[in-house]
C-alpha cells in the first residue's frame, strides 16, 4: 500500500515539472460596469462598448386573418418576392367575390334609391314653384276683372262722358289712319316695283329670244355653252332661269299688293266698327242707366269678388305648399335612405376586405426566411405561416449596453463594429435607442439600433459582433 502511494506522488512530481515550461494563458480584458455587471472587451481598446449581432432591416412573420383551407402557396423558403406580391392564398374565393358583387349591387341600388328621391324632391319644388307663380297669375287677373266690373257699375250709375267722348275721339283718329294707309300702300312703293319687275322681265324675255336664236342658228355647239349676245355671254339655261326669276318677283309683288288691300280694307271696316261703338257707348251713358244693366253689372262685381276670393286661397295653399317642399326631402325619408347607402357601402367594404383576407402578400421586398405552409393544410386565424425579412438591408442590434452607459449614447453618435466572423470593422452610426429596458442576467440593458455606412458582401444576418461607441462629433 505505501509503495503504491509513493507511485502516484512520483507520478504527479513528474507531471508537474513537464508543466512547468508552458506560458500562462492570458486572460481577456474585461469592460468594469457600474452596479456590478461587466461586458467582455474584444478587440477594442477602451469606451462604451456592447455586443451585439446582425438582423435584417425589416422583418415580419404573416398570417392569414381567416380560417381555412391553403389553397396555393406561391413562394419556396430563400425566394426573393417584391412588396404587393401573393405568396399564399385560402380557398373560397368564389364565395366571397359573389358576395362582393351582390354588395357592389346593393350600393349602386342604394345611391340610385337616394338619387331618385333627390331627384323627386327637386322635381315636386320646381312644380310648386310654377303652382305658385300660376297662382300669383290668376290673382292679378282676378284683381283686374273685379276692377273692370267696379268701374262699368259706377260708369253705368255715374258715367264719364268726357271718357266716352275721348273713346270716340280715339277711335276717330284710328279710323282716320287706316283709310290714309290705303293711299299709301295701294300708290306707294309696292306699285312703283311692280312695274320696275315687269320691265325687267320684259328684257329679260328679250335677251331669252336672241339666246334661243343664237342656239338654233350653230346646230353644232354645245346647247348648254355659253352664247354671247349683245356683248354679253350667257347659256340657255342660265337666261330662261333668269326669266323665270323675273316672273316670280311679279307674281310676289302683286301677291303684296292683294294682301296690302284686303288688310287696309279690314282694317278700316274694324276702326269704323270700334267708333260706331264708342258713338253708341256715349249715347248710351247719356241716356242714364237702364235696371236690367245695373243688374247684370253688379252680378259681375260679384261674380269678380268670388274668384278673387277662390284665387287668393289657391295662392295661399300654393304658398304654404311651397313653402313646405323648398327645403328638399322628406329628412326621415332621406336619413334613412342615406343609412341605406351606408350600410350598403360598409357591407361592400367588409366583403372586398373578406376577399383581401383570402391573401397573404409581400408588406415590402424582400427573402421567404422560413415556410411553415403546404397546400391542402386547415390554418387558424393569427397562425404563424411565413417569415419574410429584407436581407438587403443590415443593421446592427445591441443586447447587453447596460443602463449605466446608456446616458452616454446620443441618436446619430458614430460606433465602430466588429464583425466577429468577418474579423472586419465596419463604421456606424446609432439610429434608436429603445425607450424600454430588457433584463441580461439580473441586469438592466437597452438595446440600440445601428445603420451601417457600408455592408461587407459577405454579411450576413445572425452574425455576432462588438461595437463601440465612438465621441459624439462637434
Amino acid at each position: 500500500m505505501k509503495l503504491k502511494m509513493l507511485s502516484i506522488f512520483l507520478m504527479a512530481l513528474i507531471l508537474a515539472g513537464c508543466g512547468m515550461g508552458a506560458a500562462t494563458p492570458t486572460p481577456l480584458p474585461t469592460l468594469a460596469v457600474e452596479g456590478g455587471s461587466s461586458a467582455t472587451q474584444t478587440g477594442f481598446g477602451g469606451g462604451v462598448t456592447a455586443s451585439g449581432s446582425v438582423v435584417p432591416a425589416q422583418q415580419t412573420r404573416l398570417a392569414f386573418a381567416l380560417a381555412g383551407v391553403v389553397e396555393t402557396v406561391n413562394v419556396h423558403v430563400n425566394d426573393q418576392v417584391q412588396a404587393g406580391q401573393v405568396l399564399a392564398t385560402l380557398a373560397g374565393s368564389e364565395a366571397l367575390t359573389a358576395a362582393v358583387e351582390a354588395a357592389n349591387l346593393e350600393v349602386l341600388n342604394a345611391q340610385q334609391a337616394l338619387k331618385d328621391l333627390q331627384d323627386s324632391a327637386a322635381m315636386v319644388t320646381a312644380q310648386a314653384q310654377l303652382a305658385v307663380a300660376q297662382a300669383q297669375a290668376d290673382v292679378a287677373n282676378a284683381k283686374k276683372a273685379l276692377d273692370e266690373a267696379q268701374r262699368k257699375l259706377k260708369n253705368l250709375n255715374y258715367p264719364d262722358l268726357q271718357w266716352y267722348n275721348d273713346q270716340i275721339q280715339n277711335a276717330a283718329d284710328a279710323l282716320q289712319t287706316a283709310q290714309e294707309n290705303v293711299t299709301v300702300v295701294d300708290i306707294g312703293s309696292l306699285q312703283a316695283a311692280l312695274q320696275a319687275a315687269h320691265d325687267a322681265a320684259d328684257k329679260f324675255k328679250e335677251r331669252l329670244d336672241k339666246v334661243q336664236a343664237a342656239v338654233d342658228a350653230c346646230p353644232t355647239c354645245d346647247p348648254k355653252g355659253s352664247f354671247t349676245v349683245d356683248g354679253f355671254a350667257q347659256s340657255l339655261d342660265d337666261a330662261r332661269d333668269a326669266y323665270n326669276d323675273a316672273l316670280n318677283r311679279i307674281k310676289t309683288i302683286e301677291i303684296q299688293i292683294a294682301q296690302a288691300q284686303r288688310g287696309n280694307t279690314q282694317a278700316i271696316k274694324d276702326a269704323q266698327k270700334a267708333h260706331d261703338t264708342a258713338v253708341k257707348n256715349l249715347e248710351a251713358a247719356q241716356g242714364g242707366p237702364k235696371p236690367l244693366d245695373v243688374e247684370v253689372a253688379e252680378g259681375n262685381v260679384a261674380l269678380a269678388e268670388a274668384n278673387l276670393a277662390v284665387a287668393q286661397a289657391a295662392l295661399a295653399e300654393a304658398q304654404a305648399y311651397y313653402a313646405k317642399v323648398k327645403a328638399g326631402p322628406d329628412p326621415d325619408q332621406l336619413a334613412l335612405a342615406q343609412a341605406r347607402l351606408s350600410s350598403a357601402e360598409a357591407q361592400s367594404a367588409a366583403a372586398r376586405s373578406a376577399v383581401d383576407d383570402l391573401e397573404i402578400g409581400a408588406p415590402f421586398s424582400g427573402t421567404v426566411a422560413e415556410l411553415h405552409i403546404h397546400a391542402g393544410e386547415w390554418v387558424t386565424p393569427g397562425q404563424p405561416l411565413l417569415l419574410l425579412s429584407d436581407l438587403q438591408q443590415l443593421r446592427v442590434e445591441t443586447t447587453d449596453l447596460s443602463e449605466r452607459d446608456v446616458p452616454r449614447i446620443e441618436i446619430g453618435q458614430p460606433v465602430t463594429v466588429l464583425i466577429k466572423a468577418l474579423n472586419e470593422e465596419v463604421m456606424g452610426r446609432v439610429s434608436d435607442i429603445a425607450p424600454l429596458a430588457d433584463t441580461l442576467g439580473g441586469d438592466v440593458v437597452y438595446k440600440t439600433t445601428i445603420d451601417l455606412d457600408t455592408q461587407p458582401s459577405s454579411l450576413r444576418a445572425g452574425m455576432s459582433v462588438d461595437v463601440q461607441f465612438n465621441g459624439l462629433e462637434n
